[in-house]
């Protein structure tokens, strides 16, 4: 306990990751690459010595919030946050280098994905001039060489709040007052801001480049971006994620904001901008991205009031409404505005934007026709169709589970039934019985109740009552299972069709927690493998509406709109486990980004946009299941078991072997793919954090190091 195995473990897997990324930056060729390693190298020092000089039983805290806005864990994840996003930024860096060497012609508004691979047009002209780019540097360089700058920034930033709430003031000494809070927030992080430019600025008149990719705006709107993205999640979202997870999420919401601002920036100042300023190549991918995703979050903040005030009247009780009897017509009234508004938003401002940005092309005409250019006409279609059956089936068997199961725990502590049935041979027969269950809360049991019956009482002669009494020592107050007690005349199957029934509504309301849960992450391979290996283009788009739905859909459920925002709280209340502690269920969208992310950074390696897809739908979920079933030796303060990593491990090899001998990706290298998931398994058996975060950005930046 008091050398943090576990942390250890995952701090010097990610210092090790850092040390090699600065290694082959101090290496490169040019000039304005190896200026990034000083930034890299500051960042790295810096949080590692955080990490290992604070006390064992220290959490972080961002300025101005406490352990009351943080899921409880073992170990906050610090370092997570503060070095993954320079290393995944990095690595992208490397990615454009590497394409560098293959371009014919540099353009300043930005290259095309290459093809055929990726069936989707280029970047559509949004400059008007054809000026060559500093250093003949394609414009993705020039960009990520942005993003390194930006994500260093961050971390920087974090690193801050971290140590004022250390040495300055601590968590608890801030007042209770959530305005004083907000106060004291705002102000901090305004003077945070402009004092790392100050620093930015005399480091440059000293000769020490750092964050020199930024531009002074840049780095005061990133940086002030950043901070209200962290103070807003930890306060909307309490409890819902680590400091760890909410640095990681913060650190993508800043790059996709600026992704959409240097883009709009670019079309308002086509002549004087010098290049598109994208951290991906500018095609109507990304554009539909930022429109889907970000456009989704400010509708979220526009209609901020109507979500506010549907959720207040969903739960305020009755008799402290000022018209009870009119609840039902006010919800649907802030439910019908906030649909109207919403599609009103996202016909007109946001379909605006894609077409400005599309340069006079309509965005629904430009989808439909995106849907008939695949390799065949009628293949992204198929692919649709594909994904709309298993979607419905396993939505419409899920939902006939949860229905069972709420069945099964709205029984009465008595269920009785008279019947008659036929005896044997056509006797008739008279069977009286009555099954007693009792459900009572129990945590541990998967489905979170746990189901005991009383013995009943009048005479019985039956066998079961008295097997029953044996089996718990005479006492037959509390038994598992159930207890049946009758007057019976005659050999009937009255009975045994209450013991089917009950025993079949038990099963559906115990099915375990973890199959519910793994069984998503198997549908995510059968639905997300055939789209990445035969249409990445098109799955990337699917990706992006996929994501802006669950959005919407957490509005919906989070919010109780109506008229759909009960059921979907029944339906996904039935799939939280101990990380779903705070009121945003974030599941889904773990699952969903780890296993777009590889695809939407859009890298040269075909097995890494799968990477995600395997870590999660295979490793994940086989390690999940072998480790309670099979699983013995513990890791170090952990429930997860070695016999689980390894099944991590052997899962995902026989996988990618699969896939690369089916020639579902290209060929690559096993020994160096094995390095990668065997640091992947020690990493997913050690870390306290979020999997599905986690691990599919430690893949690609492991991935990229070792040649993949």
């Amino acid at each position: 306990r008091r050398l943090r195995i576990n942390p250890t473990i995952e701090a010097l897997l990610m210092t090790g990751a850092a040390a090699a990324t600065c290694y082959r930056l101090s290496h490169d060729p040019n000039d304005s690459t190896r200026a990034h390693v000083i930034e890299l190298g500051i960042v790295t020092v810096t949080s590692v010595l955080y990490f290992f000089m604070r006390s064992p039983n220290d959490k972080g805290a961002i300025w101005a919030t406490d352990g009351r806005n943080y899921r409880e864990s073992n170990e906050d994840g610090a370092l997570n946050a503060l070095l993954l996003g320079p290393l995944l930024a990095t690595t992208v860096l490397f990615n454009a280098l590497d394409e560098q060497q293959s371009l014919v012609n540099v353009s300043p508004g930005g290259e095309p994905l290459p093809l055929p691979r990726w069936r989707v047009e280029g970047p559509p002209r949004i400059l008007q001039h054809t000026r060559p780019t500093r250093g003949g540097l394609s414009a993705l360089i020039l960009s990520r060489y942005s993003l390194v700058s930006l994500l260093n920034l961050t971390s920087t930033v974090l690193l801050c709040h971290l140590l004022a709430t250390k040495w300055i003031k601590k968590p608890h000494e801030f007042p209770r007052s959530n305005w004083r809070r907000l106060g004291s927030f705002t102000l901090f992080a305004l003077a945070l801001s402009l004092l790392l430019e100050l620093v930015r600025e005399t480091a440059l008149l000293l000769g020490l480049p750092l964050w020199e990719s930024l531009a002074r705006w840049e780095l005061v709107t990133a940086a002030l971006i950043f901070q209200a993205d962290l103070y807003t999640i930890s306060r909307l979202a309490r409890k819902s994620f680590t400091l760890g997870e909410l640095g990681i999420v913060a650190m993508v919401g800043v790059t996709l904001s600026m992704e959409a601002i240097n883009l709009t920036i670019a079309k308002l100042l086509p002549v004087t901008t010098p290049f598109v300023k994208t951290f991906r190549r500018p095609t109507p991918l990304l554009i539909f991205q930022l429109a889907l995703v970000v456009g989704t979050f400010i509708v979220g903040f526009l209609l901020s009031p109507l979500l506010y005030l549907s959720r207040n009247l969903a739960q305020k009780p009755t008799h402290r409404l000022r018209w009870p009897d009119k609840r039902n017509l006010h919800r649907r009234l802030l439910a019908g505005f906030f649909y109207l508004f919403t599609t009103l938003y996202v016909v007109g401002v946001l379909g605006m934007w894609v077409r400005w940005l599309l340069v006079r092309k309509d965005p629904w005409i430009w989808a439909l026709q995106f849907l008939l250019q695949g390799e065949r006409v009628w293949s992204r279609a198929a692919l649709v169709a594909y994904w709309l059956c298993l979607v419905g089936i396993s939505v419409s068997g899920w939902s006939a589970v949860v229905t069972n199961a709420k069945r099964f725990k709205t029984l009465s502590s008595t269920y009785s039934r008279n019947g008659s049935g036929g005896g044997i041979g056509g006797a008739s027969s008279s069977l009286k019985i009555n099954v007693k269950l009792t459900t009572i809360p129990n945590p541990k049991s998967p489905a979170g109740i746990e189901i005991v019956e009383g013995g009943g009482g009048g005479s019985s002669s039956s066998s079961s009552s008295t097997s029953n009494k044996k089996a718990n020592g005479g006492n037959a107050g509390m038994t598992k299972g159930v207890g049946i007690n009758g007057n019976s005349g005659g050999g009937g199957g009255g009975g045994t069709v209450v013991v089917k029934e009950a025993t079949t509504l038990k099963k559906a309301t115990h099915l375990s927690l973890n199959a519910r849960r793994k069984f998503f992450h198997a549908l995510a391979v059968l639905l997300f493998v055939p789209g990445i290996a035969f249409d990445p283009a098109f799955t990337h788009l699917a990706f992006s509406l996929a994501f802006s739905i669950f959005i919407f859909a957490e509005y919906v459920r989070y919010y109780a709109l109506y008229p759909f925002g009960a059921s979907l709280h029944v339906f996904m209340s039935e799939f939280l486990d101990q990380k779903d502690s705070g009121p945003v269920i974030l599941s889904h969208f773990y699952l969903l980004t780890g296993c777009a992310g590889p695809l939407w950074i859009e890298g040269p390696s075909s097995i890494l946009h799968q990477t995600g897809v395997l870590v999660l739908g295979v490793g994940d979920a086989i390690a999940s299941i072998v480790g309670r079933r099979y699983g013995r030796l513990h890791w170090p303060s952990s429930p997860k078991t070695v016999e689980g990593s390894m099944a991590f491990l052997l899962s995902i090899l026989l996988s990618a072997w699969s896939l690369r001998s089916l020639g579902l990706c290209h060929h690559f290298d096993m020994a160096r793919f094995s390095i990668l998931v065997a640091l992947l398994g020690l990493l997913e058996g050690v870390s306290d954090q979020n999997d599905n975060l986690v691990l599919p950005i430690f893949a690609v930046i492991i991935g990229s190091l070792v040649g993949l």
